[in-house]
């Protein structure tokens, strides 16, 4: 599995999905929304969060959206996670 550090409209997220993603494929997706304890300006300190390393096993076939929220805030980036989600379930 290949944990990839993006951005979208100024949103940091982990694009987690399998080495050879196949183009015509159409695969799982889950859209991880970490709690409190990984808030933080770095994307990669998500990358020790519980959530990779107990679900690697089962996300072999599957990809994952994670987007960071930053340290000082939460209920603000609701509209932004709103616009997140749908550029996701449009790719």
């Amino acid at each position: 599995m290949i944990k990839q550090p993006l951005t979208y409209n100024k949103m940091d997220y982990i694009f987690w999905h399998p080495e050879h993603l196949e183009e015509d494929c159409k695969y799982p997706t889950v859209i991880f929304c970490h709690g409190a304890g990984s808030r933080g300006p770095d994307s990669k300190a998500l990358f020790n969060n519980p959530f990779f390393t107990d679900t690697e096993k089962f996300m072999s076939q599957a990809i994952c959206f994670a987007p960071r929220c930053d340290a000082d805030c939460w209920f603000d980036v609701y509209e932004q996670l709103n616009t997140f989600i749908d550029f996701v379930l449009q790719h």
